[in-house]
Formats: structure tokens, sequence, C-alpha cells
């Protein structure tokens, strides 16, 4: 959903949030936008918050797909780089927590694949 969708839609997220309500945005041409959504789905989903067929999950993916994919708009090889920061810089540190939830190391193992010897 673009700012105006949100805005005029009066179910959507930015709308439900209370006025004293925290809110983050991303923002679709964010670099780390397709990897913020997809960790968000995983977390709601590895919490119960959700099951994989609930609208709001629903919706969430297909914005992950809408966004666009890192290589796509970063010069032909950055893409490693950008795989290995998010590998690295935010998951490696997730690991060091005392638990390892499920979504975590498969989240671990998905980004390893797409910066291969960089982790």
């Amino acid at each position: 959903m673009n700012k105006t969708e949100q805005i005029n839609d009066p179910t959507s997220c930015w709308n439900k949030a209370r006025d004293d309500e925290q809110v983050f945005v991303v923002l679709g041409r964010d670099l780390a936008a397709y990897a913020t959504v997809c960790t968000w789905i995983h977390i709601r989903l590895e919490l119960g918050l959700n099951n994989p067929d609930d609208p709001q999950i629903l919706s969430a993916y297909a914005l992950a797909d809408a966004l666009l994919e890192p290589g796509d708009i970063l010069p032909k090889g950055l893409d490693f780089y950008f795989w290995k920061f998010v590998h690295n810089a935010i998951i490696h540190p997730l690991l060091a927590f005392p638990y390892e939830p499920k979504w975590l190391q498969k989240i671990h193992d998905w980004t390893s694949l797409r910066c291969p010897g960089g982790g």
C-alpha cells in the first residue's frame, strides 16, 4: 500500500495506530525494505501472532513481492555486499541472544546463500 492509500484507507495500519503509538515506516526504495518485511513476517509467524493465511500476512507477502530485489537497484555485483551486510550486521548479532528461534536460523541460512564466503 503506498502513502496515499495508507492515508485514505480507514482500515490501514497507519490509521489504526493510536495517536500516542510509535510507528515505524519502511520506504519502498530503502535497500533493507525487502529483508525488513520478510523478517517481520517470519517473526509474526514464529511468535504465533499470525497464521500463514491471515490477511495481514498475505498482504505483507504481496508487499515483499512488490519491492525490488537489491540486484534490481544496485549496480551488478553489489548485491553480494548488500546481503553480506544483512547477514553479518543484522542476522549474526541476533544469534548472540540466549535463544535461537527457527525463523532466525532459516533467515541466517537464506542470507548466507546470497553472500557465499561473506559470513
